[in-house]
């Protein structure tokens, strides 16, 4: 199975450390799936990858799941992707601050879009996001946790 993460960028952040190094940790033990890291601003990894970085301007060409790790990533694989099955990790409430956080309609349209699934990494995360979209969040990975986020593909496929 194809696998795509869209991260903001590959820099220093604890969401960059934890996708990298569990994507490392899979492609060590687990040859089955192909793992493809999409970055909407270039920068340094904050750790060498073994698997493909792209810039998510590639993710049109993508055929295999593709995983969302921001708001904006996920309005961008709904508009550049048809054919594959898509996933909001939710690692921020994003909405929570920013110079834009009073629109609503906009800042909510990825959480309350049925074509994509969503994926939070806390219980309390879980009644948050609920609040916000009032949209049921089905999911909970920690920490980009590999192995949940492959029973949760499965789950959905």
């Amino acid at each position: 199975m194809n696998i795509g993460v869209i991260v903001e960028d590959l820099g220093m952040s604890q969401l960059s450390y934890s996708v990298i190094n569990n994507i490392n940790s899979a492609c060590e033990h687990n040859s089955e799936n192909d793992y493809v890291i999409f970055y909407e601003n270039m920068s340094n990894p904050i750790l060498p990858a073994n698997c493909a970085i792209m810039n998510s301007s590639e993710l049109w060409s993508f055929e295999g799941v593709v995983i969302a790790t921001t708001a904006s990533s996920a309005m961008f694989a709904l508009d550049a992707v048809n054919k594959t099955k898509k996933f909001f990790y939710i690692w921020d409430l994003e909405w929570t601050r920013g110079h834009n956080k009073t629109d609503f309609v906009k800042n909510s349209r990825p959480y309350r879009n049925e074509n994509i699934t969503l994926i939070a990494r806390s219980d309390e995360h879980v009644q948050a996001i609920q609040n916000y979209c009032n949209r049921k969040v089905p999911y909970v990975m920690k920490d980009f946790d590999i192995d949940k986020l492959q029973e949760i593909i499965k789950d959905e496929s």
